[in-house]
């Protein structure tokens, strides 16, 4: 330990204290300051100020708020860094803001004062905190202030030391200070100190670079000096030695020493039995022993046999002596011309060498030897698996495997199917059928896929309904609709005849006549058609007929009848001209229609009223049922 003097005077930091304060540039770098000189721009010329332990609180405001012009001048600026307090340790003074170290209120001189004619300022009222640009007006300040004693204060303290900032005031004296938030004593700005506002501290020794005491100890502050106190580098917590080297620390340094029982080569420290210098043989073991004064050892045998190397062969046996080893013929075996020669045949002893159940014993040349390797039951097949399963040998013995789609059961040798439908969704649309061993999905009936994917058969594209019908499509299956007219009969839709189930909706007093696929309703002679025979009124007799208009009434019927029936006479003609292949198909429709139209009442057209009936089906409307005409005119003739 040693120790070297500091003058800790209280006094604040200067530029008189820097090396060479008259050199070009100004020298004030590790100097220990832990507050920027006050005086330092008092001396014109460039600055070094780097390399110092700076304290960066409310004592470097004034620094922050100096022109650029003066910041300017310190040629390391960007060098220089803090040191306390922790939250802007090691930031640049450079990149430095006053919100940074200090609470103070930033407000301009406009928003607290008020301008008079003459251009001056007036600042009466609440002024608790000084206007950060109050120094950059040109005009005179009547201020009365109350401020609170922080940054700002120490700002203006150092400010108010020119004459000519004190001539922007009217009255500096005025401007006061409350000393605490307790008493709230008002102090004259000019009457305190920046010492009093923000305490400075003397430069730190044991900060300057270079540390004035050397790496192998600390330096510590004492009242009136400083002394370097050694490090116990053993004590440190750090392994400064190796693995089987012990620490001794000495004064500037510390030595690694071996352990005992080891001895060091290449610096490096091994155990004295695994070192060059191993006095023991190599059928032995070397084992260190502690003296009270030194380190010492013994030799212990070495057991090869049970070192578990292969040192004799498999039909001898390792047995062991001192310094060595020693191999002898089994028992049962004898040494001829330096191999062991078996007496008897090892496999046919009794009991027997090897397991008959899991291993085959076999012989070796001369029956010097034998091995007992493993019974391939699989290969043998001297197995008793399933046919369903497979046989896997093992080391002893055998293990049955299922086939995929089985599972064990009864004695782990049998296997049973698994039936995949259980557990299996081939689709929504699709059955499950269990294989042997796997299973197989098909679609349902109506539906056609691969299986998985069903989608349902149009069975109406195939035309699988009969004549007469449509055909409706449903999720797997389909349906049948016979047309209206028609019924469900024999497998076939048949023409319904209405008039014969009384399922028509004719009058009462109108005759309905049947056709494939629908019927016709024709009123009653005497009767007037007010909807196709649905609605039949019973007609009146004319009163005061005269005769005159009866007997023309009937010329004229007389007339059409003759008219008519001679165009059917030469209409009739003509198609018996028609060849006989023509006309067949012709006389089953005529010889069809008679039989609908005397179904009922085959006496109703061979009245005397047969020609009106007649005439009124000629005038019935062609919007209704289709009705063929011309068979009809063929059958009255």
């Amino acid at each position: 330990m040693y120790s070297g003097v500091l003058l800790c005077n209280e006094r604040l930091p200067s530029v008189k204290d820097c090396k060479k304060p008259k050199s070009k540039p100004i020298d004030c770098r590790n100097m220990g300051f832990s507050n920027v000189p006050y005086d330092i721009f008092s001396i014109p010329g460039k600055i070094l100020l780097a390399k110092n332990p700076f304290i960066c609180d409310c004592s470097m405001v004034w620094f922050l708020r100096e022109p650029s012009a003066n910041k300017a001048r310190i040629s390391d600026l960007r060098k220089m860094r803090c040191a306390y307090p922790d939250k802007v340790n090691t930031k640049s003074v450079m990149h430095l803001r006053e919100g940074d170290i200090c609470r103070a209120k930033l407000v301009k001189l406009k928003d607290l004062c008020k301008r008079g004619r003459n251009g001056n300022w007036y600042c009466w009222g609440d002024v608790k905190h000084m206007p950060f640009d109050v120094f950059k007006t040109k005009k005179k300040i009547n201020m009365y202030a109350e401020l609170t004693c922080d940054c700002d204060v120490v700002w203006l303290i150092r400010r108010l030391k020119s004459k000519s900032n004190q001539d922007r005031f009217f009255n500096y004296e005025a401007l006061l200070c409350k000393s605490s938030k307790k008493r709230k004593v008002m102090i004259e700005v000019t009457k305190l100190t920046e010492n009093d506002v923000c305490p400075q501290k003397a430069a730190d020794r044991c900060k300057v670079r270079p540390n004035p005491c050397p790496k192998t100890s600390t330096c510590e502050h004492t009242k009136t000096s400083f002394e370097c106190v050694d490090i116990n580098e053993c004590l440190a917590g750090t392994r400064v030695c190796g693995e089987n080297e012990v620490c001794r620390n000495k004064k500037n340094g510390y030595k690694c020493r071996c352990r005992k029982g080891y001895t060091r080569e290449k610096s490096m420290c091994v155990d004295l039995c695994e070192s060059k210098k191993n006095p023991c043989p190599n059928t032995t073991r070397c084992e260190a022993i502690e003296l009270p004064s030194r380190t010492s050892h013994r030799c212990i045998d070495i057991d090869e046999c049970l070192s578990g190397d292969k040192l004799c062969d498999h039909y001898e046996e390792c047995h062991n002596k001192e310094n060595g080893y020693e191999c002898r013929c089994k028992q049962g075996m004898k040494r001829e011309n330096d191999v062991c020669v078996s007496v008897i045949d090892p496999c046919k002893k009794n009991p027997p060498v090897c397991n008959e159940k899991t291993q085959q014993c076999i012989n070796g040349k001369n029956f010097n030897f034998y091995s007992c390797e493993d019974l391939d039951e699989c290969a043998t097949k001297q197995h008793d698996c399933d046919e369903n399963a497979k046989c896997i040998n093992t080391k002893p013995g055998y293990k049955c495997l299922c086939k995929p789609g089985y599972k064990k059961y009864d004695n782990e040798r049998n296997c049973k199917d698994i039936d995949e439908c259980i557990v299996k969704d081939c689709g929504i649309y699709s059955q499950c059928k269990n294989t042997p061993g796997s299973y197989e999905c098909f679609c349902k009936e109506g539906y056609q896929g691969d299986g998985i994917i069903c989608e349902d058969i149009n069975e109406c594209d195939e035309m699988v309904c009969p004549t007469h019908s449509t055909c409706e499509n449903s999720l797997g299956s389909y349906s049948c609709q016979c047309s209206p007219g028609f019924e469900w009969k024999h497998s076939a839709c048949l023409d319904l005849d209405e008039c014969q189930t009384n399922t028509h909706t004719c009058h009462k007093d109108a005759l309905c006549i049947n056709h494939v696929g629908g019927y016709k309703c024709i009123c009653n002679n005497g009767y007037e058609d007010l909807n196709k025979g649905r609605v039949c009124f019973k007609k009146e007799k004319e009163k005061n007929s005269s005769p005159l208009g009866i007997i023309l009434a009937v010329l004229i019927c007389l007339l059409v009848v003759f008219l008519v029936g001679f165009s059917f006479y030469f209409h009739r003609k003509n198609k018996r001209e028609q060849s006989d292949e023509e006309d067949l198909p012709l006389q089953k429709e005529k010889q069809a229609a008679q039989e609908s139209l005397f179904m009922f009442n085959p006496n109703i057209y061979r009245t005397a009223n047969a020609q009106d009936d007649l005439a009124m089906m000629l005038e019935s409307s062609e919007e209704e049922v289709d009705f063929d005409y011309e068979v009809y005119r063929t059958i009255w003739q």
